[in-house]
């Protein structure tokens, strides 16, 4: 018989994915930065940075605080959100929330802005989707079931004067 000495994954921490990104970390605390993350998503440049994440507690669920951060460089500016579930229904696109539903904090699978508005695409079950909609402040502003299929995408000749 084989024993197999093996070393326990270490999880993410804040600290490792806002290294990988080039953020500062001093702008964090120490207990933030050594917190282990899951259920992740980053912006796919830095103008700004963008994390949404949930703290893992090694409990293989999803905690029910979804954190937001977001980051200019350009100005130096933090802005974080902590994004609490309330218990309410949500009917999708026949009524907007007012808090983000309990039902739409899924893992963050994408995180991106434009046109002053922060859209984070949340994984529900293989066959569910949520869309938070954030201002660029990181206020709550609306869920909606689905998933972001396209984004407008600017072109030269979308730049006339």
């Amino acid at each position: 018989m084989a024993l197999l000495a093996m070393t326990p994954l270490r999880a993410e921490t804040l600290a490792d994915v806002l290294t990988a990104h080039k953020i500062p970390v001093n702008l964090f605390s120490a207990s933030d930065r050594q917190q282990p993350i899951t259920s992740y998503a980053v912006s796919s440049d830095n103008s700004p940075f963008l994390l949404a994440y949930y703290d893992d507690d090694a409990s293989g669920r999803l905690p029910s605080v979804l954190h937001v951060i977001r980051y200019d460089e350009q100005i130096h500016q933090l802005r974080r959100a902590d994004l609490h579930g309330a218990k309410i229904p949500f009917l999708g696109f026949s009524t907007i929330m007012e808090q983000v539903s309990s039902n739409c904090l899924g893992s963050a699978q994408d995180i991106s802005e434009k046109d002053g508005f922060i859209t984070i695409n949340t994984h529900i079950n293989p066959s569910a989707g949520c869309v938070l909609v954030l201002n660029t402040d990181l206020t709550f502003s609306a869920g909606i079931w689905g998933w972001v299929l396209a984004k407008s995408m600017e072109t030269s000749s979308s730049k006339k004067a």
